[in-house]
């Protein structure tokens, strides 16, 4: 997951809105989320649920679409979809909802996000498990797009390890690490009808590969990059600066693992 973007004062605001709304929680509509999305954020934090648990609880694994309904980018939901995770949700939701209980959610919950953990609270103790328990989570969860790089890889014959921590104590992890060729690749796949969010996505990639270009000099980084949008030779130019290779297609990896 991206890092949190909402403030604290962003969530007090639409938990009394959403409380409203719902007249106390008592009558949770598909509307509620239909017409704005980022209200889902206030539901998830009720349920006490990380947002990868809450993905797996209301069935949106596949597309990835929470983290953008919950910042924002993604503004709108459609119906058929509303119904099902308010359906799922209301069933789960416990009475008495409390302002406090949600803020003490989002307090636990900011601190890790997916890819980045810009954890910020707590004891070094405290920070160093919560970085360790986030990638533990992530080494068991894979995408389409991992799969499909995992699969070719090994149908060549290599050991990829898939979400591997480079530095455990910084956070660091890698999609998919090749051991014996000292390579680290990053998957990004941006599925999107927004130029502006691919462009986004297209920095945030670059950004992931100076960080563990930074702290591992010598490794060799590689880039898999799927889009709606063709990768544009000033997209190609800003990734090359921290990654060795960039491809956008599975069969173009053989490159880096001829001997």
């Amino acid at each position: 997951m991206p890092p949190t973007s909402v403030s604290l004062h962003q969530i007090r605001k639409m938990f009394r809105d959403v409380k409203k709304l719902t007249k106390d929680f008592r009558e949770i509509k598909p509307e509620l989320i239909e017409n704005d999305a980022s209200k889902i954020l206030i539901l998830r934090l009720a349920l006490q649920m990380s947002q990868n648990n809450f993905e797996t609880f209301v069935g949106a694994e596949n597309n990835k679409n929470i983290s953008k309904y919950e910042r924002g980018i993604i503004k709108k939901m459609k119906a058929k979809t509303a119904e099902k995770y308010i359906e799922k949700i209301k069933g789960k939701l416990k009475e008495n909802v409390t302002e406090e209980n949600v803020l003490l959610a989002y307090k636990r919950m900011a601190s890790e996000s997916n890819g980045f953990f810009k954890a910020n609270q707590g004891t070094k103790k405290v920070l160093l498990a919560q970085r360790k328990g986030a990638i533990n989570s992530l080494r068991l969860r894979s995408t389409e797009q991992e799969m499909s790089v995992m699969a070719f890889l090994e149908s060549n014959g290599l050991n990829p390890e898939i979400n591997f921590p480079l530095d455990e104590n910084k956070g660091i992890i890698t999609d998919i690490f090749l051991r014996d060729h000292h390579i680290a690749i990053e998957c990004k796949d941006i599925k999107t009808k927004s130029y502006k969010e691919h462009k986004n996505n297209i920095r945030l990639l670059a950004y992931q590969g100076y960080r563990i270009k930074f702290n591992f000099k010598t490794l060799k980084l590689a880039a898999f990059v799927k889009s709606n949008f063709a990768v544009s030779q000033r997209d190609l130019e800003e990734l090359k600066g921290p990654y060795d290779f960039v491809f956008t297609d599975v069969g173009e990896l053989k490159h880096i693992i001829v001997p």
